[in-house]
């Protein structure tokens, strides 16, 4: 009896000891990695904005004609606010000094107005591009992140700044969502190690609530994944630094999270007595396999679409690329989809449905793919789908099938009967493309369909 007490024992000492090496090399890192992704593309998709619009010859053909009847940028910029769902979307003449707004008000910036600051310090500033946090007083003062683009003519002219808002509450949403996801906590530190924003409810934007005691372990690195002791406990965390908008998101987990599987393991295997000891050994096996299989899932497959996750899914695809550099005999696809008007979805239905519209979207597309063919959820309602040994000719076949199989198909919701469309934007590798160019080509044709009128697909050329 005491011989098997002390080999249970001596168990779950290997057990809980090698579970923790493979959370701090393995299973966080991973985690954490899924998590930084896809608040990366969440965020990327305003700076792809906010860029489009500061290169848009329209913006600066308006400004150098003397910015004649400002109805005119008023409709751009609200068109821009309805198409792309962001929060926020503003434009500062540096000519006039006017600030205008979708919703038809225009004041004019003075450097004098603390408000106003940020606005002559981005201008002074070398880099194209500025990310602040801030209140936007054409919204009530709501706190937001901002991203802003200079504007500049063809002659190198500085012309004026164009931005787009996210809502604080908008990323402590979205952190929330990955808690209840991976059961993790997510913070988001700035460069001091000051708490912006973590996802267990209430935001620390105002006060100097600090990352402690680990932040110097973290701070100047790029990734980090760490193990530190906090009040007897040990706690596991693994950082990502994002270089655009120069802060550090965070997942950690404690021990005790880690090792309750385990744990319990052990109070079984002790209560059983008469148990010999490889009952023991094998039992910690299954536990710690199952616990690594769990997450291996979780890391790989999007837990409502069933499609591959973005993370998984480049990873797949940088192998496509350099398969395509190696041999360069067979045609690479890519199809980027994007659910229309799925904001609408939400706003008159409800998450519940939009999740629903979400994963009967995913199934059409699984079920009208080849064997050989790749789905991801790219992240919110867009997805890719990769085409290995398919040109574009055969791409935007199977992509308008695949459209058509949505749009023509009555989907029975609990919100009642809905017609789904998508829009899809296609592009072929060419020779040298990397895997971002190919991307951003998808993506261009995407927003091609976008402005043509919806339920389209456009090829890039």
């Amino acid at each position: 009896m005491s011989g098997f007490i002390v080999t249970s024992i001596f168990s779950y000492t290997v057990a809980r000891y090698s579970l923790t090496d493979r959370i701090v090399d393995e299973t966080l890192p991973l985690i954490s990695e899924n998590i930084y992704l896809e608040t990366q593309n969440k965020l990327d998709r305003h700076i792809v904005i906010s860029s489009q619009m500061a290169q848009d010859t329209f913006v600066q053909d308006w400004i150098v004609e003397g910015e004649k009847d400002s109805s005119r940028i008023e409709k751009y910029l609200a068109t821009i606010l309805q198409n792309s769902q962001i929060f926020t979307v503003f434009f500062i003449s540096d000519i006039t000094k006017r600030y205008y707004h979708p919703n038809g008000q225009i004041r004019y910036i003075d450097q004098d107005n603390v408000g106003d600051k940020w606005y002559f310090k981005a201008r002074s500033q070398k880099r194209n591009y500025d990310v602040i946090i801030s209140e936007d007083e054409m919204n009530d003062g709501v706190l937001s992140v901002f991203i802003n683009f200079k504007i500049y003519n063809e002659q190198g002219d500085f012309l004026g700044i164009t931005g787009v808002g996210l809502s604080l509450d908008n990323i402590q949403k979205l952190l929330d969502s990955y808690q209840d996801l991976h059961g993790r906590r997510v913070y988001i530190v700035n460069k001091k190690g000051v708490i912006l924003f973590h996802s267990m409810g209430e935001r620390l934007l105002s006060n100097n609530a600090a990352m402690a005691p680990p932040f110097d372990k973290i701070q100047n690195t790029t990734k980090t994944n760490i193990a530190y002791e906090n009040n007897g406990k040990t706690v596991f965390l693994s950082s990502r630094y994002d270089e655009k908008f120069q802060w550090y998101l965070i997942v950690e987990e404690d021990e005790s999270y880690s090792n309750t599987p385990i744990l319990k393991t052990l109070l079984i295997n002790l209560s059983g007595a008469g148990s010999i000891t490889i009952i023991v050994l094998f039992l910690s096996h299954l536990t710690i396999n199952g616990y690594q299989k769990r997450l291996e899932q979780m890391a790989t497959v999007d837990h409502l679409t069933k499609a591959m996750n973005r993370h998984a899914f480049d990873l797949l695809f940088s192998q496509e690329i350099k398969k395509q550099k190696r041999q360069k005999n067979n045609p690479l696809s890519v199809v980027m989809f994007d659910i229309d008007h799925f904001k609408s979805v939400n706003d008159k239905y409800g998450h519940q449905v939009g999740d629903e519209v979400l994963a009967y979207v995913s199934g059409i597309f699984q079920s009208q793919i080849r064997s050989s063919d790749v789905l991801c959820r790219w992240g919110g309602e867009e997805f890719i789908i990769l085409l290995p040994n398919c040109d574009k000719t055969e791409a935007t076949k199977l992509a308008n099938e695949v459209r058509r199989k949505i749009s023509e198909s009555k989907f029975l919701s609990s919100g009642g009967e809905l017609t789904i469309t998508v829009s899809g934007g296609v592009a072929e590798y060419l020779d040298g493309d990397e895997a971002d160019n190919l991307l951003f080509r998808s993506d261009k044709a995407l927003y091609q369909a976008k402005e043509n009128g919806r339920n389209k697909i456009e090829i890039s050329i």
